[in-house]
């Protein structure tokens, strides 16, 4: 089942959202691979909100993640990180439970 994980950004993480959208996330899904990382995606938060982003990556399951994240390729992807932000990130999982209609 898949699985969403959220990382939250601190304001004072200095996030580089360019080398997170053009070169951190591709190369992500470049070792990772479609498969195991299904999507992703980055928000902004408001000015007033303790973290200034939120990215958004969705894997194949819990399972696929924590095995990727143990790879040879997994560690390049966290070896990157230093490379666009300064502090790392919060992370929860978030998982689909229900909803109302779309009215």
């Amino acid at each position: 089942m898949p699985a969403t994980f959220i990382n939250l950004y601190d304001r004072d993480a200095e996030l580089d959202v360019d080398y997170y959208l053009n070169t951190h996330m591709p190369l992500v899904q470049k070792l990772l691979g479609p498969s195991v990382v299904l999507s992703w995606k980055l928000w902004k938060l408001p000015d007033d909100s303790p973290f200034s982003y939120e990215g958004e990556v969705t894997w194949a399951s819990i399972e696929a993640r924590e095995a990727a994240l143990k790879s040879n390729e997994g560690l390049q992807c966290k070896e990157d990180l230093r490379n666009f932000v300064k502090k790392p990130a919060m992370v929860l999982l978030r998982q689909y439970v229900g909803s109302g209609p779309d009215n």
